[in-house]
């Protein structure tokens, strides 16, 4: 606990504005969503994005509301090209989105700003953060909110249904709030109104398939 792996930078591409990060070996924590151990490499992630949501580094890029309308906007409309039957149902997804986003989103500490399992790499000697291109000052909701969408997203692909992982989200959602000592006397997770657990529900609420160490 206090510590992250994410991997060391070797290089950057100016032009394209991507940075290159050294190898490492391990398996992404999607792909682990079937196994025993997954249930604690989840909490070990939560309490790792928690310490780096507690880190106050030297970032330029802000995400604002602006940044995270544009990505609801991007991602209902790419929704809205696989699954054109559902086009309207996504439109109104994506009205009700934009309306969480504008009313709860504080920007407050560092976000990784694509945290998801996919970006999680796990071995015997722990997790690891990678793909760090978009870090910058955010809301560390929005951080948290990702992990539990891509959680219904295995949810669907492991047990056919999008709650699947409802004890694995509680999991996720209490070792992170214990780390970062945020709501202390609020209760049992699942029945909290949280501003992370709220997002992706309306992001992924349709039927239907969907489908390196940081600095210490």
């Amino acid at each position: 606990m206090g510590r992250v792996s994410i991997a060391p930078p070797v290089g950057y591409v100016a032009v394209a504005q991507l940075s290159l990060q050294e190898f490492l070996a391990g398996t992404r924590l999607s792909d682990l969503a079937d196994r025993a151990t997954f249930q604690a490499q989840l909490r070990e992630t939560a309490r790792g994005i928690g310490h780096v949501h507690s880190l106050l580094l030297p970032l330029l890029t802000v995400r604002g509301v602006e940044k995270e309308l544009t990505a609801v906007d991007r991602w209902i409309g790419i929704l809205s090209q696989i699954r054109p039957a559902y086009a309207g149902r996504l439109e109104h997804i994506g009205r009700r989105l934009r309306r969480e986003v504008e009313e709860r989103m504080r920007i407050t500490g560092t976000v990784h700003a694509d945290f998801h399992l996919a970006n999680v790499l796990a071995d015997d000697r722990g997790v690891t953060f990678i793909d760090w291109d978009q870090a910058a000052h955010g809301d560390p909701m929005v951080d948290v909110g990702r992990v539990l969408a891509s959680l219904r997203v295995s949810s669907l692909r492991v047990h056919g249904t999008l709650d699947g992982f409802a004890d694995a989200e509680e999991s996720f959602l209490r070792a992170y709030l214990d780390h970062t000592g945020e709501d202390e006397a609020a209760g049992p997770v699942s029945s909290r109104p949280s501003r992370s657990s709220s997002l992706p529900r309306h992001r992924f609420g349709f039927s239907g398939k969907a489908g390196r160490r940081a600095p210490s």
